[in-house]
């Protein structure tokens, strides 16, 4: 009998220690009920449309953590498409009612650095859900524009400067 009560009370501890061990968790919303809270759109006011990646990235200090999974943003309706595809994302490192900094990024290509057409927001807090606390919800109210891609010189257009700078210092001489 013994034996049998040590056994649950070791149970019962080992419970208590790793109830307080989830990591905490956000909502990864950007418009959670009537009010839009982060909306992505290009300078002229339009979507942003399909082909862009979402991504909530963890800030702390100058460092930052891009958080997994990513989303992209809604197609089902077109008012719609200023908003990302919900989900709910674990934050590593954090602990449930935790307050962070995040900030939310939007780009066209493989990573937010080598994209050619990104925009963020800056960093804000966020109280952090797991266990059993909802998961926390994105509350910046902020617009986001991102801006149009820069053209790179054409190959052309740096051939033919060239060539005209030959000529002006061939006659010169």
């Amino acid at each position: 009998m013994k034996k049998t009560i040590a056994a649950i009370a070791a149970l019962m501890l080992t419970a208590v220690a790793t109830y307080g061990q989830g990591l905490g968790t956000v909502l990864f919303s950007t418009k959670v009920g009537a009010d839009p809270n982060i909306k992505f759109q290009n300078a002229d006011g339009t979507i942003l449309g399909p082909g862009f990646t979402v991504q909530l990235v963890l800030v702390n200090g100058t460092s930052t953590t891009p958080l997994t999974p990513t989303t992209t943003f809604r197609t089902d309706v077109a008012a719609a498409g200023y908003y990302v595809n919900a989900l709910e994302v674990a934050v590593p490192g954090t602990a449930p009612s935790q307050t962070v900094q995040m900030k939310v990024q939007a780009f066209n290509g493989a990573s937010f650095a080598t994209s050619t057409r990104k925009g963020e927001t800056a960093a804000f807090p966020v109280s952090l859900g797991g266990d059993n606390l909802p998961p926390g919800n994105l509350s910046s109210v902020q617009t986001i524009v991102v801006p149009p891609a820069v053209p790179e010189p054409s190959t052309i257009a740096l051939g033919l400067l060239g060539l005209g700078s030959l000529l002006v210092v061939r006659r010169r001489k």
